[in-house]
């Protein structure tokens, strides 16, 4: 395993999680993530809206993304599969 600067597409799932804390505070509490302790989730209809255009733009830069390596492939994969069976969710 390499240590230094993660690669583009661990950066994209950082990204991705830190957006999503900001998006659902209560999430972000649930899973450890300081400093949402005090907020709640935008519950309107356009607030349901965030989610779902955070994942599709998720999707659409990792497709653009090529794997540096063997981590890259897997870390790559599961967040496909993940973001795609939640956008499910909110699609269905």
């Amino acid at each position: 395993m390499k240590f230094g600067t993660p690669s583009p597409i661990f950066q994209l799932g950082d990204e991705y999680i830190d957006q999503a804390a900001k998006l659902s505070p209560m999430t972000a509490t649930f899973l450890g993530i300081p400093g949402y302790d005090d907020q709640l989730d935008d519950f309107s209809l356009e607030g349901s809206k965030k989610k779902p255009a955070l994942i599709r733009e998720t999707l659409r830069k990792l497709a653009d993304m090529k794997p540096q390596d063997e981590n890259d492939r897997i870390a790559a994969a599961v967040m496909q599969e993940r973001l795609t069976s939640e956008l499910a969710l909110y699609d269905s």
